[in-house]
């Protein structure tokens, strides 16, 4: 039905509209009290059979105390313990229902507490009968008044509704008596009146919306209490097999009441610290905002830090760029310079191996002799022991020979101690003369560069000179007028200084041309010095080695002839002269007079190349001043060109009065002739 639809209609038949409310009110209850029945397992009743009373309302006469004891609900036989949540599932009334039967005939609708201590013991007495139900006292249809207390609480403020709105004659009485409809029910009431029943239809259209939402709502409740009935029979089941275990299950309840008190403690703890971590939250969100501001300054100064350092990064990549292009530079020469150290190494190395060749050679004949000397002695001592008289003057040149070779034997470690001394001399003075070499290739490089330099500057010296030429044609050309007389003296002049400024450029290019050669002659004595050092140090090899076969020949010679004074000797021992003649061989003390001669060279040659060293030196000096020279020609010059750009303005002035008395004699001509 439209209950909406109701309002637009223009006349109404107010009894009518009031059964319509009565018959759907009437309908609704009837539909809850199947619904009850049916989950309760009531059969239905007959028209004229009394049904159970399921509506408590205030004017009734039982009251609830009583229908639960005729129930056979008591409070004394509760053994089994009911959970916290099924005792609110109980306990909560449906949405939109009026106070249950446990409020009494003077509660408050709005008790909370009755309400939900009225419903505890509903489950509690729910639950008794169900352990009577074991013994054969309760039935289904005994625990259905509490099971469903709700549900029938909402149905007579459902018939109240129903009634309110059947009374329509007592509403009509309500309106102003001239707006009252007179006459015959044909007649239109006044619009007023036809409001006020709008109004009035349109609020009970809404409470019967609200009761039909009700009447849902506790079909839903009812579904829910028939499950929970199926949960109760199956918990009278297990009840019947824990009769046994009372004791058990009241240890448990009370073991459950203890957990239940630690439960309620540790909620409390845990409320307690969860007020505590949001006092923490509130002062971390503090905090935060603080820190973000913070930040937000940070980030301000930071942007502004990072353009500082950009910038700095910038200046530091060019710089970058600039040593990385002088390194490597520095690199080509190091690597110049290292190539260089190279080969004089080698070199060093190479004369140090073939001294140490030398020495080793000298040593090995020196062990050598040794040997044949004690060979020797112990032969003459055989030879004593024989003839001592003829071998006296024998022994006698031998005692000499030995005083000899102790002698020589001091004298060679004496020189073998000078020499170690000189060669270590010699090798300082070629390192020396190997950093004098580099720095003298170093100021022959600068030299170079400082040549070509003046040779730039002597071409740029020409074109400025060709250029003021140039000047100077163009301006003796503009000059040839007859009031360009007066000026004849100071071209001259300047032309003087051109003709000065060619001659010492010209100097100056004939002293490039002189160190150009001098720099090609020093570089080609250099060479012929290393040659030449290179040939001695052979040549000296060479000598030392047939120093060293001619003293053996002379030694040997020597050995002869002491073998002819002593002919009766020399007989019995044939082989004696070839091995003496190898106790000559303490003569390579000439060898060691050799090197000495040798180093003496090279120091006569490293003398020489320090005396070209400091010539070139010299020249480098005397470079320098031509430069000096040159920047003098230079700053003449610019004096020079600064003269030719005044005297270039002056003639520039010339021509512009010039052409200011021309324009006078025209004008002065025009105005003759025209008057």
């Amino acid at each position: 039905m439209d209950w909406n639809g109701l309002s637009s209609i223009g006349k109404l038949d107010i009894q009518s509209l009031s059964k319509k409310l009565n018959d759907t009110a009437r309908k609704i209850k009837d539909d809850v009290e199947k619904t009850v029945d049916e989950a309760l397992g009531i059969p239905e009743k007959k028209k004229g059979e009394d049904r159970v009373n399921y509506w408590h309302n205030d004017d009734d006469d039982v009251a609830v105390d009583d229908v639960d004891e005729a129930n056979g609900w008591g409070d004394d036989d509760l053994d089994l313990d009911l959970g916290p949540a099924e005792a609110q599932e109980d306990a909560a009334p449906g949405p939109g229902a009026a106070p249950g039967p446990g409020a009494g005939p003077g509660a408050a609708p709005g008790d909370g507490k009755d309400l939900e201590e009225a419903t505890g013991d509903e489950a509690c007495e729910g639950q008794q009968g169900h352990e009577e139900a074991v013994d054969g006292k309760s039935d289904a249809g005994e625990e259905a008044p509490a099971a469903f207390a709700p549900a029938a609480a909402a149905a007579p403020e459902a018939e109240r509704e129903a009634e309110d709105v059947s009374d329509g004659g007592e509403d009509q009485e309500n309106l102003p008596e001239g707006n009252l409809p007179e006459g015959s029910a044909g007649e239109e009431p006044s619009p007023e009146w036809v409001k006020h029943a709008e109004a009035k239809l349109l609020e009970k259209s809404q409470q019967i919306a609200e009761l039909l939402q009700q009447h849902d709502d506790q079909k839903s409740h009812i579904a829910a209490q028939k499950k929970r009935i199926a949960e109760l029979e199956e918990e009278r089941k297990k009840a019947r097999q824990e009769k046994s275990d009372r004791s058990n299950a009241m240890a448990k309840l009370r073991k459950k009441e203890k957990e239940v008190q630690e439960i309620l403690e540790e909620g409390e703890n845990l409320s307690r610290r969860q007020h505590e971590a949001e006092q923490t939250i509130k002062k971390l969100r503090a905090r935060l905002k603080e820190l973000e501001g913070e930040q937000k300054k940070a980030a301000d100064k930071g942007l502004g830090d990072v353009e500082e350092v950009y910038k700095q990064i910038v200046s530091l990549e060019n710089e970058n760029k600039s040593l990385k292009s002088s390194s490597e530079t520095m690199e080509a020469q190091l690597q110049s310079y290292q190539s260089r150290i190279q080969e004089l190494q080698e070199l060093q190395s190479q004369t140090e191996v073939k001294a140490m060749e030398n020495v080793e050679r000298l040593r090995m004949d020196l062990r050598e002799s040794t040997l044949r000397l004690h060979e020797r002695e112990m032969q003459y001592a055989d030879i004593a022991v024989n003839v001592p008289e003829a071998t006296k003057p024998l022994v006698d040149q031998i005692e000499q020979l030995r005083a000899e070779l102790a002698s020589k034997e001091d004298t060679w470690s004496s020189v073998e101690k000078t020499l170690s001394t000189k060669v270590k001399d010699l090798e300082s003075q070629v390192r020396q003369y190997q950093r004098q070499g580099t720095a003298q290739q170093r100021l022959l490089k600068d030299g170079a560069d400082k040549l070509r330099v003046l040779a730039q500057e002597k071409e740029e010296l020409l074109a400025q000179v060709e250029e003021a030429r140039d000047r100077v044609a163009g301006a003796r050309g503009q000059a040839r007028n007859p009031q360009a007389s007066a000026g004849k003296a100071e071209p001259d002049l300047d032309e003087a200084s051109y003709r000065a400024a060619l001659s010492k450029s010209e100097q100056l290019q004939a002293q490039l041309l002189e160190e150009k050669w001098k720099r090609e002659g020093l570089e080609i004595e250099i060479k012929k010095l290393e040659k030449e050092f290179e040939r001695s140090v052979r040549r000296q090899a060479k000598q030392m080695a047939a120093e060293t076969s001619g003293r053996l020949a002379e030694t040997n010679g020597s050995l002869g002839d002491l073998h002819a004074l002593e002919p009766d000797v020399a007989a019995p021992l044939p082989a004696a002269s070839g091995e003496a003649a190898d106790l000559t061989s303490f003569g390579n003390i000439k060898n060691v007079e050799g090197l000495e001669l040798v180093a003496r060279k090279l120091e006569e040659d490293l003398v020489a190349k320090t005396r070209l060293l400091n010539a070139s030196q010299k020249r480098l000096v005397e470079l320098e001043s031509g430069s000096k020279d040159v920047l003098a020609v230079k700053a003449k010059l610019a004096m020079a060109l600064e003269l030719v750009g005044e005297k270039e303005e002056d003639i520039e002035h010339l021509h512009g009065d010039l052409a200011d008395l021309k324009q006078l004699y025209r004008e002065h001509i025009d105005v003759k002739y025209s008057g």
